[in-house]
C-alpha cells in the first residue's frame, strides 16, 4: 500500500512539474507563436540571419518574395487564429523602411496571410521584397520578430525574431564559411564571387547554392568542383581576349581557388 501512496505522489509530481517545464500546453494557456529555422548539417541554424541581394535577379525585377515559416505550440487551434509580425529598430545600420525596402505586415494584402487554420500547426507568411534605388549603394537592416497580439502570444525567447540583411549588390554569402572557405574556394572577395557566377551555370551561387554543397559533405564532388573551377580560372587568364589578367581582387590579390583539396 505504501508503495501504491508513494507511486501516486510521484505521478502527480511529475505532472506538475511538466505543467510548469511545459506551460504552452496547459489548458488554460493562450497559444504560442515562434519562427521555423532551417539547420545545416551540424544542426547550426542557418536563417536567423538572412543575406539577401537582388544582383542575382533581372533589371526589370522590383520585388521578390521570400517566404516566412511560423510553427504554433501548444494545443492544436480549432478554430483560424490571427497573429502578428512587425519590424524591430536595430541600433545599427540603416533600417529598411515599410513601403519602400519591404511591404508591411500590415497591408491588406500581405494581414490575410497572418492566419494559422485550424487544425494545424504552422503556416507560410510572404515577405515581399521591394527593389529601391538605395539598395544599390548601402545594405538595408530589416529585423522582424512574431509579436503579441491577436490570438497569440509570443513564444520561446530565441525562436521569435529573424534578421534579413537586404542589398543590390553582392555580399558574402553567410555559408561561405568553414569548409566552403577551406575545402572549396578559398578567401571570399566580391570579385571572386562574380567569376563564380559567371561561370557555375544555371545556379545564382548564393546561401541556398552553398548551403546544398555543405549539405551533401560530397567530398569527391567537392574535390571535383574545385579542381573544375581552377581549369575555369585557368583558361580565363589564357584568354588574350581578357584584359584584365591575371583575375585579381577588389584589393589587388591575384583571385586563386588554391585550398586543403
Amino acid at each position: 500500500m505504501k508503495n501504491v501512496i508513494y507511486l501516486l505522489v510521484l505521478c502527480s509530481a511529475l505532472l506538475t512539474g511538466c505543467k510548469q517545464e511545459f506551460p504552452f500546453y496547459s489548458e488554460e494557456a493562450m497559444p504560442y507563436l515562434n519562427f521555423v529555422y532551417a539547420k545545416d548539417y551540424y544542426g547550426n541554424v542557418t536563417d536567423s540571419v538572412v543575406n539577401y541581394s537582388f544582383v542575382y535577379s533581372d533589371e526589370t525585377v522590383v520585388r521578390d518574395t521570400l517566404w516566412l515559416e511560423v510553427k504554433h505550440i501548444g494545443h492544436i487551434p480549432t478554430t483560424d487564429l490571427h497573429f502578428s509580425i512587425k519590424q524591430v529598430e536595430e541600433t545599427e545600420g540603416e533600417q529598411a523602411v515599410p513601403g519602400v525596402h519591404y511591404v508591411a505586415f500590415d497591408d491588406p494584402g500581405i494581414a490575410t496571410w497572418c492566419v494559422m487554420p485550424a487544425g494545424e500547426i504552422t503556416a507560410k507568411v510572404p515577405l515581399v521584397l521591394l527593389r529601391d534605388a538605395s539598395l544599390q549603394t548601402q545594405e538595408i537592416r530589416l529585423r522582424l520578430t512574431i509579436a503579441d497580439g491577436g490570438d497569440y502570444l509570443a513564444g520561446v525567447d530565441g525562436q521569435l525574431q529573424k534578421l534579413f540583411v537586404l542589398s543590390d549588390q553582392l555580399v558574402r554569402p553567410a555559408a561561405w564559411e568553414r569548409n566552403i572557405e577551406a575545402m572549396l574556394f578559398g578567401s571570399y572577395s566580391k570579385k571572386k564571387h562574380e567569376f563564380l557566377i559567371r561561370t557555375i551555370e544555371n545556379e545564382r551561387v548564393d546561401d541556398e547554392y552553398f548551403e546544398k554543397l555543405l549539405a551533401g559533405q560530397d567530398l569527391i564532388y567537392w574535390a571535383y568542383l574545385n579542381k573544375w573551377i581552377k581549369i575555369k580560372l585557368a583558361e580565363y587568364n589564357a584568354d588574350p581576349n581578357n584584359t584584365d589578367t591575371p583575375l585579381r581582387d577588389e584589393y589587388g590579390n591575384v583571385i586563386d581557388f588554391n585550398t586543403m583539396l
